[in-house]
């Protein structure tokens, strides 16, 4: 796995964002992959939120499933109060 050293975060100041988003996919198999997201603050490098999703299959509609999930569930999952 290859590491960044926060140069997203750097990236994201620089452009006025307030936040980096870093995706990483591991292919375990041909059948099996893993999305990994990570969003940071950008002034910090704090990780604010993270989700990994396991894929079966290798396919468009798999990849989009897996995001939908992510984003979904856990980046816009609205918490009760």
């Amino acid at each position: 796995m290859t590491k960044s050293y926060g140069c997203d975060t750097r990236i994201a100041t620089r452009l006025g964002a307030d936040y980096s988003l870093v995706g990483e996919v591991q292919k375990v198999s041909n059948a099996n992959l893993t999305i990994n997201l990570q969003m940071r603050a950008a002034e910090t490098g704090e990780m604010v939120k993270g989700a990994v999703v396991d894929i079966r299959g290798n396919t468009d509609e798999t990849w989009a499933r897996g995001m939908r999930s992510i984003l979904k569930n856990r980046f816009f999952k609205r918490e009760l109060q």
